[in-house]
């Protein structure tokens, strides 16, 4: 292993999350009641107004918003405005089939789209609020 140089990764997250990797993929488990969503709102908030420590930091980026469980206009916009989310640089993620019937993500059935979303807003986060 001697023989390998390593490669410094950027940091995505302040310091009371740790560290992530920029382009790394996360999961933020526990049970309910533990702030989960309120870390995420926070890192979302911070993410949109360019106040993340690390590579991000005066440098606003989109977060694309995937929910299943709550409402976007009782709970989770509520929330992004109570953490001091720019609303402006979030995005969220409905799917309909082709019949335009309304359905949850499924990866990988979606990635596609899902890909195509992260490119076109440049979003520095995709959030997936609930499984």
């Amino acid at each position: 292993m001697s023989e390998i140089d390593p490669t410094p990764l950027a940091d995505a997250m302040s310091d009371f999350l740790a560290a992530l990797a920029v382009g790394s993929l996360a999961l933020l488990a526990g049970r309910e009641g533990l702030g989960k969503s309120t870390v995420a709102y926070d890192l979302t908030a911070r993410i949109t107004r360019g106040s993340l420590p690390g590579t991000g930091y005066g440098h606003p980026g989109a977060v694309i918003i995937c929910a299943t469980e709550d409402s976007w206009e009782y709970t989770i916009v509520p929330r992004l405005i109570a953490a001091g989310a720019d609303l402006d640089r979030v995005f969220r993620v409905d799917v309909s089939t082709a019949t335009h019937v309304h359905t949850t993500l499924s990866l990988p059935r979606d990635l596609g789209g899902l890909g195509r979303l992260v490119s076109h807003v440049d979003a520095a986060l995709v959030l997936q609020v609930a499984l």
